[in-house]
């Protein structure tokens, strides 16, 4: 569980300081164009497709980083007034389901990212292989964050407190 709960957060790290990345580079970028368009009156051509590429990223990214937080949109009105029992396997099902669609969708969208990894883009030398590509990447470390609280749940049923108690929480002596 160790192993599982540090690649966590080894992947939230490179997730997070790639967004990072990603949005300084967008907003210089971003920035630049408006300046070369309406200051110079001699647009950059580039930053389009540059953009696209970039917010997909930023998209699939955050969608991971959500995950490690588990802030992804549910309805916790719902669940929260659910027995206990009847909420622990509500949570262990929904979290089965992303697994799935995550796996599926990735799946796929590797077979898309190989049959355009040859074209590239107009004004970028990008690939468009690699816009497709951004889907399967994100989807590793959102599964190993999904993983991560499907124990954390598991640990939570088996003593019977609120499952969003964290395994930090248990090891540290907390309301375990």
């Amino acid at each position: 569980m160790n192993f599982v709960k540090k690649l966590s957060n080894i992947l939230d790290t490179i997730v997070s300081t790639i967004s990072g990345v990603i949005m300084s580079v967008l907003t210089v970028i971003t920035l630049s164009g408006v300046v070369f368009r309406y200051v110079f009156g001699n647009p950059l051509a580039w930053v389009y497709e540059f953009t696209i590429v970039s917010f997909v990223w930023m998209i699939f990214l955050g969608t991971a980083m959500a995950f490690k937080k588990n802030e992804h949109i549910s309805l916790d009105f719902v669940v929260s007034n659910l027995p206990p029992k009847v909420q622990y396997y509500w949570r262990e099902g929904i979290y089965v389901i992303c697994i799935i669609f995550l796996l599926f969708a990735s799946f796929n969208g590797f077979k898309v990212t190989m049959s355009t990894w040859g074209q590239s883009f107009n004004t970028i030398p990008v690939r468009k292989g690699v816009f497709y590509l951004s889907f399967s990447v994100a989807a590793i470390p959102a599964i190993v964050h999904i993983f991560v609280h499907m124990m954390e749940l598991k640990i939570g049923d088996k003593v019977g407190h609120d499952p969003r108690v964290t395994i930090e929480d248990n090891q540290e002596g907390g309301v375990l």
